[in-house]
């Protein structure tokens, strides 16, 4: 049985190096691809200037680089299913720092992705809300925008001071492409041992007595 367990803080996305192997494709393609890196400072995907390269050095770099590009592209296009190890990175919560699911280790974790004109969706955040309530610190809920709008920041910003759960965006659309979300409401659940042991898409109020029993479950 799980010990109850405050919130841990959140942190910043960019002083966090993703661990497990985990590639985040806006990272790399930043750091990695204009040439910087944790080890240092190089010149890898361009030149400096400094000197001329030979034509054998500019295709190995050219190819290497599409290499690089390939495996990205293939990180990103890898659609989670049941039973796969969830992603580390999960978004980014309201004051901007980033959410990794190593920072809910230990606890179950719900992720929904919504939008304030979807109906079925307006149905199934309060319902989420309850659990999240009811759960307390074994249970984490983050509500991730599906296409973040002026109108679902409104929605947040008139409702959300009285959620429990985390109203969280999703620059570039990067954690929902992830998922392979392209319907809503489409909610996952995340075991306390970071696989993924539930995907649901649309809400029914007979739903929610098979999430609970998925939440019992996990934490026994």
């Amino acid at each position: 049985m799980l010990s109850g367990t405050k919130q841990p803080p959140l942190v910043n996305p960019l002083r966090q190096r993703p661990v497990q192997g985990e590639l985040i494709p806006w990272i790399v393609t930043d750091d990695l691809l204009r040439g910087r890196f944790d080890s240092g400072s190089f010149d890898f995907c361009r030149g400096s200037g400094d000197y001329p390269y030979s034509l054998a050095w500019g295709v190995a770099v050219l190819k290497t680089c599409w290499l690089i590009l390939m495996l990205v592209s293939a990180a990103a296009s890898a659609e989670v299913q049941v039973a796969d190890e969830a992603p580390e990175y999960l978004g980014v919560a309201a004051n901007g720092q980033a959410l990794f699911r190593n920072q809910f280790e230990g606890r179950v974790v719900i992720l929904t992705f919504w939008a304030s004109w979807c109906g079925p969706c307006m149905e199934e955040l309060p319902a989420l809300n309850r659990l999240a309530s009811r759960y307390g610190d074994r249970l984490t809920v983050l509500a991730a925008y599906f296409n973040e709008s002026p109108q679902d920041r409104a929605f947040v910003r008139r409702y959300g001071p009285g959620y429990k759960l985390y109203f969280i965006s999703d620059p570039g659309g990067v954690v929902r492409k992830r998922f392979g979300v392209s319907a809503i409401p489409h909610m996952f659940v995340i075991g306390s041992d970071g696989m993924v042991t539930m995907s649901k898409v649309g809400y029914t109020k007979s739903a929610i007595g098979q999430i609970i029993e998925e939440i019992e479950q996990e934490l026994q």
